[in-house]
């Protein structure tokens, strides 16, 4: 698979996800919009705007994951130094392909993690917009629950295997250099970097 097709395909299936969940959802609702969709458009043309709006919608919500996972929660000096004593560690390996294997390795991880991680977040936006809808719309038939109730299952298995990837890519690193992502993780570390910013553009 090329560059391209892999990178689709996964900033695509967790847009596709979502629009899916989405349509199914506000269908049995009967949200007017849906059902006028359906009658207008026909199936073909219905699955092909789906199709093709997944992919930028995916690769939003693969931001909106990392971003929340990594960007907000760590502070960056202390991860770029993580990250460049990871890259020196496949570097340093006695032969090339031990390295290449550790780098297959980290990648694939980290492929893993950010994947189901946009998965998760796609699933629980809809999740939230079910709850409004089940009260704007007083959607309490059996279809509407049992449609919930699948939703916040499926959720949960997304979860957990995330946090599996999660966990081995953590303690790989820390097998590796001695840090894992708990390491460089500080919460704060936006607020503590913003008035570091502020300081510096006062004292100019």
């Amino acid at each position: 698979m090329n560059f391209e097709a892999r990178y689709l395909i996964r900033w695509g299936v967790p847009g596709w996800i979502f629009l899916l969940s989405l349509y199914i959802q506000f269908f049995i609702v009967g949200n007017k919009l849906i059902v006028d969709l359906m009658e207008k458009n026909s199936e073909i043309a219905t699955t092909v705007v789906l199709t093709v709006l997944g992919i930028p919608v995916g690769y939003i919500l693969n931001q909106m994951h990392h971003v929340w996972i990594w960007v907000a929660r760590v502070d960056w000096d202390k991860y770029f130094e993580s990250d460049w004593k990871i890259t020196k560690a496949f570097l340093n390996q006695k032969d090339d392909k031990t390295g290449e294997q550790l780098r297959n390795r980290y990648r694939y991880l980290l492929t893993r993690t950010h994947e189901l991680g946009g998965i998760y977040f796609a699933l629980f936006i809809v999740l939230i917009i079910g709850m409004i809808n089940m009260v704007t719309y007083k959607a309490y038939n059996k279809y509407f629950v049992i449609y919930l109730a699948v939703l916040v299952v499926i959720t949960i298995f997304i979860y957990l295997s995330r946090n599996y990837y999660r966990g081995n890519l953590d303690a790989f690193t820390k097998k590796l250099v001695g840090e894992d992502y708990k390491t460089v993780r500080d919460m704060f570390w936006f607020v503590k970097h913003f008035f570091k910013q502020l300081k510096r553009f006062l004292a100019n």
